[in-house]
């Protein structure tokens, strides 16, 4: 599973199949407890996939959040007049940019630091 394709799905289907991948690998560990041969390449893979979904959750959770914070500031300075944004609303304004365009091209960078 790649999260190219992690990415095309909602986060309902992600929920659920984390959910799955989390009992399938629960089953691994269940099965090497009582002794039977578990492949280690399944639980491995199982464990990637568990993290690649939680990334890709919590990159839709940054992005919302950095899209509430966007949009407050510039609500309350139509109300205050013509104040520039502050320095943290801009670095702000610039991640979500970046963010957004590194989605659109689906840049495995995503995550590092700016």
């Amino acid at each position: 599973m790649k999260a190219k394709d992690l990415r095309e799905k909602s986060s309902e289907e992600l929920r659920a199949q984390l959910l799955q991948v989390k009992k399938d690998l629960f089953n691994f560990y269940l099965k090497g407890a009582s002794g039977e041969k578990v492949d280690p390449g399944q639980k491995r893979a199982a464990r990637k996939d568990m993290a690649r979904i939680l990334t890709v959750l919590r990159e839709r959770e940054l992005l919302r959040d950095l899209e509430t914070r966007i949009s407050e500031p510039k609500a309350a300075r139509t109300e205050g007049g013509d104040a520039a944004p502050g320095r943290r609303t801009a670095r702000m304004i610039r991640e979500a940019r970046r963010l957004r365009a590194a989605i659109a091209r689906d840049d495995p960078g995503i995550a590092r630091d700016a």
